[in-house]
């Protein structure tokens, strides 16, 4: 009835393009204020949610050719994040996913997969609270890519517990306390 709202939600890794709510207007014909939005995968996004997935475009249809999408994946300093591969296929050694444990193209590389190089269920973790991952496909053979789920956990921020000293040996702390 007039003035009931509906308010949409995106599954995980999709970004919203559209109004999130429209409402039922008043008048002689009930209509909607608006169309209902689209959820799509985009080619890279930057992601800020404590858990969420990482989608190649089009996914679950076949990523488009000819394609460099940067994506990362930031949470609250004091954790760290955990990728979980779901569904990964791309073309081997053409279209390539390269993931990094930090927040930019310089971090630390993790690794460069292709074709079959990940499989369900594989677990990648970071030792920082970003990741970075770019993924870049040739102008031929376009296939289904992929889903990664992450996820984040706290880092204990503890010190480190007294190694000792070796017999027969000296050492010099710094910052030990």
């Amino acid at each position: 009835s007039a003035g009931d709202s509906i308010t949409y939600t995106c599954n995980p890794g999709y970004t919203m393009h559209g109004s999130a709510t429209i409402t039922c207007l008043t008048g002689d014909s009930r209509v909607w204020s608006g169309a209902p939005p689209t959820c799509s995968a985009d080619c890279g996004a930057d992601w800020t949610d404590l858990t969420g997935a990482v989608l190649s475009p089009n996914f679950p249809h076949s990523y488009p050719a000819s394609r460099t999408c940067v994506y990362t994946v930031t949470v609250p300093p004091g954790m760290v994040i955990g990728l979980t591969v779901d569904v990964f296929t791309t073309e081997q050694g053409y279209d390539v996913l390269e993931i990094r444990d930090g927040g930019g193209s310089s971090s630390t590389m993790i690794g460069r997969y292709s074709g079959s190089g990940l499989s369900a269920n594989d677990v990648i973790q970071s030792t920082s609270n970003q990741m970075w991952l770019k993924f870049t496909t040739d102008g031929s053979n376009q296939m289904q890519g992929f889903r990664i789920y992450y996820d984040s956990s706290s880092v204990d921020l503890r010190t480190c517990d007294d190694p000792g000293t070796p017999s027969y040996s000296t050492r010099v702390v710094t910052g030990f306390s």
